[in-house]
């Protein structure tokens, strides 16, 4: 009995983690049709409950433009790292990663002078994540294993925008829902013992501030903050043709 609770205890501290793992940029409305390609790189930090969370993407996007409508689609690499993530001596959390996606739809709505006002909404979803843990626990060898599946995340939100010089800077609100199952499997010689509980993350609001610089030549570097009970930052460099 005293195995199964330390098994729960940890499987609870760990569900709390199920946040915004996705942080590559929004980015700005665009007056221009057209397609738009772009190389990211995102960094997300977090702590929760005395525990760091951390993940980092890397991503490949591309952006169609026409008559004020924005749909884009993204595909990368995301990895996560909890410390002390199983809790206790047991140690850290760590996945090496795999694949997201993301895919999106931003929209002009109004455009004056210099000033444009927006919104857009996307879903993102990536692989599942998984690592394992072994020790004693009571005297008797026991492994725990935990899983991540099914993490998604939606957001929607506005943007207001405005352009000075080679620069447009961006601000907004946004509204977010993050969930997935947090799957537990503890083994010991003689017995197993599995539990699945679904999860969703605290962050329902957030904003987020970003501005993109005109390179020349149709190139672009975007750079982008996202605040919510973490900080988020993103940078991006697009080419349009």
């Amino acid at each position: 009995m005293k195995r199964k609770i330390v098994f729960w205890a940890i499987l609870a501290v760990c569900a709390v983690f199920v946040g915004s793992a996705f942080a590559e940029t929004i980015g700005p409305l665009s007056s221009k049709d057209g397609l738009t390609l772009g190389v990211g790189y995102a960094t997300n930090s977090r702590v929760i409950q005395g525990k760091t969370f951390a993940s980092v993407q890397e991503y490949v996007g591309v952006e169609y433009v026409s008559k004020g409508w924005q749909p884009y689609l993204r595909l990368g690499y995301t990895d996560l790292k909890i410390k002390n993530g199983f809790g206790g001596t047991w140690g850290d959390f760590k996945n090496s990663g795999g694949v997201f996606g993301t895919v999106g739809l931003k929209k002009s709505l109004y455009k004056k002078d210099k000033w444009t006002i927006g919104a857009y909404g996307q879903v993102s979803l990536s692989q599942d994540f998984s690592d394992q843990e072994s020790g004693v626990d009571y005297g008797v060898p026991l492994t725990i294993e935990l899983k991540v599946k099914n993490h998604t995340e939606a957001k929607i939100g506005a943007l207001i925008q405005r352009a000075i010089g080679p620069v447009e800077a961006y601000v907004g609100p946004f509204y977010q829902w993050a969930g997935g199952t947090i799957e537990g499997v503890g083994t010991t010689p003689t017995e197993t013992n599995k539990r699945s509980l679904s999860i969703k993350a605290d962050d329902d609001f957030g904003g987020l501030a970003g501005a993109v610089i005109n390179l020349g030549k149709n190139f672009g570097l975007n750079v982008e903050v996202q605040q919510t009970s973490k900080t988020s930052i993103a940078t991006a460099l697009t080419y349009r043709f």
